[in-house]
């Protein structure tokens, strides 16, 4: 059986938000362990009130991105208001660089 790796590129468009928070971090230690050094990563999340909704999808707020990927640069390239959605979410768009 053939292994993966390393990735020049990732689109997570919804992987880190149909997980629990408890299967998040070794989600982002595969990644981690998958990422060539510079690889680009696009992540598109998703955040509201948890509390509201049980998921999946679930919320991951910014700051909980910051520290799954510390080993990465994060930058926001947009964030859209989703009103109509129940609760209201807001989905955010980040293109990380890994840092190694």
């Amino acid at each position: 059986h053939k292994q993966l790796g390393p990735v020049n590129a990732i689109f997570d468009r919804a992987a880190l938000i149909a997980m629990p928070v408890t299967l998040r971090q070794q989600y982002c230690e595969q990644i981690n362990k998958l990422a060539a050094p510079l690889c680009k990563q696009l992540l598109i999340s998703l955040e509201y009130e948890q509390t509201k909704r049980s998921g999946p999808p679930f919320s991951v707020r910014a700051q909980e991105i910051a520290s799954l990927y510390s080993g990465w640069d994060i930058e926001c390239l947009s964030q859209s208001d989703i009103p109509q959605k129940q609760p209201p979410a807001i989905d955010a768009a980040y293109l990380l660089t890994h840092k190694r």
